[in-house]
């Protein structure tokens, strides 16, 4: 089975592999008019509209001119793919809000330095704080819980609100900030696949420096301060929200290489698994601060495999439209044969001329008598090509984008506490959700916001009431 290698503090090695920029985008810059028009013209509806306006450019069939159909076409089209380049501007714009966003990483000596998601690499070691996202896929090495322990919440991988446990792989959680960029030694693990609760790996340690051990008697304490206290105080002028009790509890959580957990020069072997691992999209939950290795990056990430392109959604008055446009092109088509035969047996030429002495050589329209029994289908198609108005395509592009904006605006939807709004993902099914009827889940917490607050407390003989 195929394996990679992430070599603990080489990032030359390790530069083979992608940088962490994320992109949920449907269209390219390259790609966009071609893409689109292939899509628009997957609709019977634009099918037809192009027809009618290519015949209506022979000036033999139609007595106006061109343009007074090519100019509604192209309107159409440009309608429907400015509404598509609005929507694909949303999701590169929520990319790039996920790309720059801000997080630390470990160099040498132990000291966290800022860096943007987009430009985190495979191999370095990330910081993540209490509630900030993961972005990326790590293997944890130190957290701020005794023991290595921390919790996190995967809502946005599979919808569960409960918070899951992680822990430390091995004993690295005794490690401080300076001794884990001195690790050296690689992890094996899987090549990039979509397996979320699934990860095989072993953790290659080949040697580390010289530890103080803790000896007989002497504080912990004291032991800690120095310089895990400093990288605490970096995390907090990082964040911006310097907090002196946090600090000390992570100088505290942060204590040296304990005796008999690694040995200077001795390679260590460690497996981790699924609980070692924190993947891209889960938040970190009642955890001051963790420390792991990257080890997938951008679409190589787990959550990045399970990704699909954004698909074409079409509502379901799209569906109804395009059925009723073919209803009504076929009883067109029957009204053009019937007239078209009717018509052609009128001018046929071996009839006698004396009651249609006035149409001269207007009998042979084309000029070729070949051809003239198609001219008359022909303008037939054209004069009752009313039947299908150009004008309802536009009507209903623009009444969802209405829609859509309508539903950001709505106040009732706002919400105080992230202080957000409603973000429409997709203007092309706004309508749909008005004819929901039946919802079939067994997310029921998800749905009834499953939040479990304190309401009264019995200590010792008296009663503490909270108000909710």
């Amino acid at each position: 089975m195929a394996t990679r290698r992430v070599y603990l503090n080489n990032p030359r090695i390790n530069s083979e592999f992608p940088d962490n920029t994320i992109s949920n985008t449907k269209y390219t810059w390259y790609n966009f008019v071609p893409k689109n028009l292939y899509l628009q013209f997957s609709r019977f509806m634009n099918v037809y509209f192009l027809l009618i306006a290519s015949l209506q450019s022979f000036p033999l069939l139609a007595p106006v001119s061109p343009i007074t159909i090519w100019v509604p076409l192209l309107l159409i089209f440009t309608i429907s793919a400015v509404r598509e380049a609005a929507d694909d501007i949303a999701r590169a714009k929520s990319d790039s809000e996920a790309n720059e966003r801000e997080y630390s990483v470990i160099r040498k000596g132990g000291h966290p330095a800022p860096i943007r998601s987009q430009d985190i690499r495979v191999g370095d070691l990330l910081v993540v704080r209490e509630d900030e996202e993961f972005p990326c896929d790590v293997v944890l090495f130190s957290t701020g819980s005794p023991h290595g322990e921390c919790f996190i919440q995967t809502a946005n991988l599979d919808g569960e609100t409960d918070y899951k446990p992680r822990r430390a792989v091995g004993n690295t959680w005794r490690l401080k900030p300076p001794a884990l960029t001195s690790l050296a030694g690689y992890l094996e693990c899987d090549v990039p696949n979509p397996h979320l609760y699934s990860f095989t790996s072993r953790l290659k340690i080949d040697a580390l420096p010289p530890p103080r051990s803790r000896r007989i008697g002497e504080d912990l304490f004291t032991l800690a301060l120095d310089p895990a206290a400093e990288f605490a105080d970096s995390l907090s002028d990082i964040s911006g929200d310097t907090d002196d009790e946090i600090n000390d509890e992570i100088a505290l959580q942060s204590p040296l290489i304990g005796e008999g957990d690694f040995d200077s020069g001795q390679v260590a072997y460690h497996s981790v698994s699924a609980g070692n691992l924190a993947l891209q999209a889960t938040i970190l939950r009642n955890t001051e601060w963790v420390i792991g290795l990257v080890v997938y990056t951008g679409d190589h990430t787990k959550f990045g495999q399970n990704k699909t392109p954004p698909p074409t959604k079409f509502a379901k008055i799209d569906s109804v439209v395009d059925r009723m446009t073919i209803g009504v092109f076929f009883v067109q088509a029957l009204f053009v044969i019937a007239l078209a035969l009717f018509g052609n047996h009128w001018k046929d030429p071996s009839r006698p001329l004396a009651d249609r002495w006035y149409l001269g050589d207007a009998l042979h329209i084309a000029g070729i008598p070949s051809l003239d029994p198609l001219i008359l289908p022909l303008r037939f198609l054209l004069l009752l090509s009313l039947m299908i108005p150009m004008s309802l395509k536009v009507s209903i592009d623009v009444a969802k984008y209405a829609y859509a904006l309508f539903i950001q605006w709505d106040s009732q939807m706002y919400d105080g506490r992230t202080e957000t709004y409603v973000k429409t993902a997709n203007t092309s099914i706004t309508e749909d959700l008005g004819q929901i009827e039946y919802i079939f889940t067994d997310k029921t917490g998800t749905l009834t916001e499953n939040k479990m607050s304190l309401s009264e407390v019995f200590i010792g003989s008296k009663l503490y009431s909270f108000d909710l």
